[in-house]
């Protein structure tokens, strides 16, 4: 489907295949468009006509015929009311459910051969495809650390896949999904939009090609015991939830430590398992759970934690190595 991006002697596609909705403020519209034009597919190929689109948002004003580029390689439309979840619908509907949409942040700008990455990673049957930000500038101490954290819970937790940096703001402002799986998902912005996609075990390929540069928005950070917890919970839960605990399979021992470790009660963590994606099993056991709350990190705590966490992964990484055979970390 999206190999006929750049199909060279195509004629004008019906509709879209990849349908990019921009949001942001109107001034910094027309750089990123401008940019936008200038990207190329496989082999150094202008996309089909009409394969892409855009669909502006902008969350101030609306753009004037002036500001965008003349006779660009994309078709172009402009959502009316600024409503996030309507420029969402008016994109998805733009494509039809065979085709994909793409979020883009019009602060963020598109690096060389980011159109395509995320064309190449649908092209390979991903799901949806997730790109890098690439700070201008030196990156801020709380984006390190945050990727520092998405590390250690990438190795607390292998089942989660390759993770989300742990930055997931920049996430939604990179990433391109599957039109279907829109259906049934309500959102009123990227942020849900990435939980309802989560919920729903949804895989996401990162694609380190799909690379756009920018002022990277402020992670969410908690203190690194509660995240270290919540982490820990998350694979435990993800081990009863595969074996059928409180599905197919009575509750066990297991089951038990966890809803204690968690203040449930065991015949609520079992309820909590019974949904047929693993995320929306998660989802309700954060909702349910007080002990796994969000803790967030104190003003001025930041340069203490991070030190714990380096301690933390250097640990973990040992224990990889040894193949468990080194001393237990400190609480």
């Amino acid at each position: 489907m999206f190999d006929t991006l750049h199909a060279p002697a195509r004629p004008c596609l019906a509709r879209p295949r990849l349908a990019i909705l921009l949001t942001g403020t109107a001034a910094a519209m027309p750089a990123w468009l401008r940019l936008l034009d200038a990207q190329r597919l496989a082999e150094g190929m202008r996309p089909a006509d009409g394969g892409v689109g855009v669909m502006l948002l902008p969350c101030d004003r609306p753009l004037t015929r002036g500001e965008v580029p003349d006779a660009p390689a994309f078709a172009l439309r402009q959502a009316e009311g600024g409503l996030w979840r309507q420029g969402l619908g008016h994109a998805a509907a733009w494509v039809g459910p065979e085709g994909a949409v793409l979020l883009a942040d019009a602060a963020a700008l598109p690096q060389p051969g980011w159109l395509a990455a995320h064309a190449a990673g649908l092209s390979a049957g991903a799901e949806a495809v997730a790109g890098r930000l690439r700070p201008i500038g030196p990156g801020p101490a709380e984006r390190n650390h945050a990727m520092l954290l998405a590390e250690i819970a990438a190795r607390l937790d292998p089942g989660e896949g390759p993770g989300w940096l742990g930055l997931d703001a920049e996430v939604t402002g990179n990433l391109s999904l599957r039109a279907r799986l829109l259906d049934g998902v309500e959102a009123d912005g990227p942020l849900a939009l990435l939980a309802g996609l989560r919920r729903r075990d949804a895989k996401v390929r990162l694609m380190p090609g799909a690379m756009v540069a920018g002022a990277p928005p402020p992670p969410r950070l908690e203190r690194l015991g509660a995240f270290r917890r919540r982490v820990q919970a998350r694979a435990a839960l993800r081990q009863l939830w595969e074996d059928g605990i409180g599905t197919v399979r009575p509750e066990d021992a297991a089951l038990r430590r966890l809803a204690a470790r968690l203040g449930l009660p065991a015949g609520t963590l079992a309820a909590c398992l019974r949904p047929r994606h693993f995320g929306a099993a998660w989802a309700a056991v954060e909702a349910a759970s007080p002990r796994l709350a969000h803790a967030p990190l104190r003003p001025g705590a930041l340069a203490a934690e991070h030190r714990r966490a380096r301690l933390l992964l250097g640990w973990l990484r040992l224990v990889r190595r040894t193949g468990g055979r080194c001393p237990p970390l400190p609480s």
